[in-house]
């Protein structure tokens, strides 16, 4: 384990779901506090939230004015900025995302304009040393090898991207000597990104990178790709920024900031320590001050000094909520981190926003949804660490197990609840953050419970279904009591909604009925012998 601190603890001002962004002195205080010295000068999200700058196309007379205001505050509270950039920007942007047309880095002209698009930016703006892109997303593509582009159809990518990043960090310096190019190797593969940091100029080159390929999750902790670039990286002496978070994105709930699960923080910032040739950390999604929570004074205390063991800096987030009921918050707040833990993000990306759903369903059978994007590391690691990116066959173990997982979740976070409950009884300070805290879980739980039930109920609407087929009278009531516990837990979960009651009461009265005519299950699955559908084996 390394002896130090990072050098580079960046963060970004506001996110998607509260924008923030005003850069006043109070955020920029709050944010110093935190520990941070390398700010985001952009909030550098698709969708452009509060109409912030994407690609270096968006900047103009007012982006301008604000990146100088932006600049002049976080100079003021002693911080380094760093615009963040899509290179180069889609020749569609300003149309329909359904056909992606990239502008090819192979093409003179493309060099050309970002040549002088970067060398114009930094000599208006001396004070930027550093300058961070994506070469996907962020309303950016890269030409596939497997295309019809004239220029790069049959050349592999990773051998035109080294030279195109090259050639972006000498109009850096032409900009002004001495600036770093930082690239994220987003959506690329892990081959590729091999490669790539194998040929690329090393010298006034870093990059960032997420904790995971899959991308960037607070219960993933350094993956293999992660290690292994990493490694490639020191061994050429290109600095390393190790991305996580700890505000709500990807926890499920983009808008979920006060989620109490800071050992989770933790980990995910101790993981990076660990590895050799990892300069800094920097958060994900962007911090809204008012929406600073557990997660975020746990950073704190762990910037101050990483070495403390986590068990001291639980204790001394725990302090800020008087010395009542310490030993209840810390219970809470680990149960929190073990439901996360069984959130099962691997399904599919879609559940990234799984706890974005209420706690009400449909009744038709529930899904796996598949979720992918036409890019080298979708196609490849995200394929194969996602069990679900393309529409495939399923099989009803699949469901059965987000179900239980699911359930596992819930389970966790009702007994945080719990347990946080008692902490406000007992006279723990800071009440409204703790009241925060309760809504934030019971929400999770009960829309993790639903989702749970919603599979669940899919496969003992099923069971009813084969023992109807069989005949077999022993079996049919105990499925269908089975089923009908599922449909009393719905509707506790509901907390009683009317229109649940009557589905459960249309149950109760015809059991034999109702499963023909809910939760029907369309998949097919892989049998031994034949592919056939769900049912249709009975």
């Amino acid at each position: 384990m390394r002896d130090k601190k990072f050098d580079w603890v960046g963060g970004i001002v506001g996110n998607p779901e509260a924008l923030e962004n005003e850069w006043n002195d109070e955020q920029m205080a709050a944010l110093q506090g935190l520990g941070i010295n390398l700010l985001q000068l952009n909030l550098g999200w698709g969708g452009r939230p509060g109409g912030e700058v994407l690609n270096m196309e968006d900047i103009d007379d007012e982006k301008r004015a604000q990146f100088r205001f932006r600049i002049a505050q976080a100079q003021k509270h002693g911080i380094r900025v760093m615009p963040h950039f899509g290179v180069p920007q889609l020749l569609n942007v300003k149309e329909s995302y359904s056909v992606i047309t990239p502008a090819c880095i192979q093409d003179p002209q493309v060099v050309a304009n970002y040549t002088e698009r970067l060398v114009a930016f930094l000599r208006e703006f001396p004070e930027i040393a550093d300058v961070m892109i994506y070469t996907f997303d962020q309303d950016s593509w890269l030409c596939s090898e497997f295309g019809d582009c004239p220029r790069c159809a049959g050349v592999p990518l990773h051998e035109r991207l080294p030279r195109f990043l090259n050639l972006m960090q000498d109009a850096l310096q032409q900009g002004r000597a001495g600036a770093r190019l930082w690239w994220q190797p987003w959506e690329i593969s892990a081959g590729q990104t091999y490669r790539i940091m194998q040929a690329v100029r090393p010298e006034r080159f870093g990059i960032i990178i997420n904790n995971s390929i899959a991308e960037t999750y607070p219960s993933n902790t350094s993956d293999l790709w992660v290690r292994n670039t990493i490694r490639i990286a020191a061994e050429r002496g290109i600095p390393v920024i190790g991305e996580m978070q700890f505000t709500g994105c990807q926890i499920g709930c983009h808008s979920v900031q006060k989620l109490p699960c800071p050992e989770l923080v933790y980990e995910q910032a101790e993981a990076f320590r660990a590895i050799d040739g990892v300069v800094g950390i920097r958060e994900h999604f962007g911090i809204a001050v008012s929406k600073m929570s557990v997660n975020t004074d746990l950073f704190r205390e762990y910037v101050k000094n990483p070495e403390t063991p986590l068990s001291e800096l639980l204790a001394a987030v725990a302090a800020g909520y008087g010395p009542n009921a310490t030993d209840e918050l810390l219970a809470a707040w680990d149960l929190s981190a073990r439901a996360v833990r069984h959130i099962p993000f691997d399904a599919s990306y879609s559940f990234c926003n799984l706890t974005h759903k209420p706690a009400k369903h449909d009744w038709d059978a529930a899904t796996v949804p598949a979720w992918h994007w036409d890019t080298p590391a979708w196609e490849a690691n995200r394929r194969s660490f996602y069990m679900i990116t393309h529409a495939t066959a399923i099989h009803p173990w699949m469901l059965e197990d987000l179900g239980l997982r699911m359930g596992e979740a819930a389970n966790y976070f009702r007994e945080a609840v719990e347990l946080l409950e008692q902490a406000l009884a007992k006279g723990a300070e800071k009440a409204d953050d703790v009241r925060d805290q309760i809504a934030d879980l019971n929400w999770l739980a009960s829309s993790l419970r639903g989702s749970s039930l919603h599979y669940l109920e899919t496969i003992a609407a099923y069971d009813v279904r084969v023992a109807l087929k069989q005949g077999n009278k022993e079996k049919y009531a105990v499925a269908c009591e089975r089923l009908g516990h599922l449909l009393d837990e719905d509707l506790a979960n509901q907390d009683g909604d009317e229109e649940m009651l009557e589905v459960r009461d249309r149950f109760v009265a015809d059991p034999e009925t109702w499963v023909r005519l809910n939760l029907q299950q369309p998949y097919r699955y892989d049998n031994p012998v034949r592919l056939e559908t769900f049912d249709q084996r009975w």
